[in-house]
């Protein structure tokens, strides 16, 4: 009787199951003035990884380390949000090794 040998299976990273979107959000900012003048809210547009997507607010990151740790976040309070773009498929940090 011949002996099998277990399947080898493939292996991965431990980054090969986070996913990351890649989005632009167009949102307006609240602005604060210390002189006479009225000051008025300004669009911005932030782009990054999508960090968290959440009832009351967006977070997008702009940079992310091969440890997968987000630096850079920006949280947008989801009354202050315009427009959400996603930009192509959704990527894997194996990409980047």
């Amino acid at each position: 009787m011949r002996s099998r040998r277990a399947k080898r299976q493939p292996t991965q990273s431990k980054h090969a199951q986070k996913m990351l979107q890649i989005i632009g959000v167009v949102w307006m900012d609240a602005v604060f003035s210390d002189t006479e003048e009225t000051p008025k809210p300004e669009p911005m547009f932030t782009i990054g990884f999508l960090v968290e997507d959440a009832k009351e607010h967006i977070s997008i990151a702009h940079e992310i380390g091969m440890d997968g740790v987000f630096r850079g976040t920006t949280s947008v309070p989801r009354g202050m949000v315009r427009h959400v773009y996603k930009y192509g498929r959704k990527i894997s940090l194996d990409v980047c090794q």
